[in-house]
């Protein structure tokens, strides 16, 4: 979710100095060793997803925060924030006494099954697999090469495989990440592709298993699903990585 927009959104909210520490912080504002967030970062990734904007960042976001102390160090995320500091480092923090006693919020533990689900990591395998076994079935058209064919077969079988796993984690990371299944957004189109391009990889299985393949309509299909694959892949993207 650490995308660049996010820290542009960040930064012109605040309207950091050049010198600033939260404007040399970049990143390390809402993150320790990324991916991995301080606690001003798991409050501000936990109020994007309560209010129903995951991975985009805000104005009303960080003002529902501004009250809160993050870092425990008694001045509001607000108050470091305004004055250049870093609001998720306890040693960044404007100069003198706090103002005022700011509420904590506790630490948050590690989740076993994290909210995404596994799903970034699942996904990779049937991008992976079909396409690459796409790749091997065209090479072995082209130079005549069972053995090569018959491994592409696999890649294919195995990528195909590996769907049953990735759409049903897609659903459930959705719904635990607050991402609205409506039509027109970006995850309602990846969710579609995914499993549009599912039901392609089944097609093109059952076809190969056929072993009749020496129609053009099958190598027509076999292009298709490829990029259809690597559309969803594209669009899954796209929701991490901006």
């Amino acid at each position: 979710m650490a995308t660049p927009e996010i820290w542009k959104a960040f930064s012109a909210h605040y309207s950091f100095a050049p010198r600033s520490d939260a404007a040399q912080a970049r990143c390390m504002n809402c993150h320790t060793t990324p991916p991995q967030h301080n606690d001003f970062g798991k409050l501000v990734k936990a109020t994007m997803s309560k209010q129903g904007t995951p991975g985009k960042l805000t104005p009303d976001v960080l003002q529902s925060i501004e009250a809160v102390d993050s870092d425990r160090d008694g001045w509001t995320n607000g108050d470091e924030a305004r004055a250049g500091f870093n609001p998720g480092d306890a040693k960044s923090h404007p100069p003198g006494q706090p103002r005022s006693k700011a509420p904590v919020v506790p630490h948050s533990s590690p989740e076993l099954v994290p909210r995404h689900t596994f799903h970034p990591v699942i996904v990779h395998f049937p991008i992976a697999l079909f396409i690459f076994g796409a790749f091997l079935e065209f090479l072995g058209k082209f130079r005549r090469d069972d053995v090569v064919r018959n491994v592409a077969f696999w890649n294919l079988v195995f990528g195909g495989l590996a769907t049953l796993a990735a759409i049903p984690t897609g659903f459930i990371a959705a719904f635990r990440l607050g991402y609205p299944l409506t039509p027109g957004t970006p995850v309602f189109l990846h969710l579609a592709l995914g499993i549009g391009a599912a039901a392609l990889m089944l097609a093109v299985l059952f076809w190969r298993r056929t072993g009749l393949v020496t129609k053009p309509a099958y190598w027509i299909l076999l292009a298709v699903t490829a990029l259809a694959v690597g559309a969803a892949g594209h669009f899954g993207g796209q929701l991490v990585y901006g």
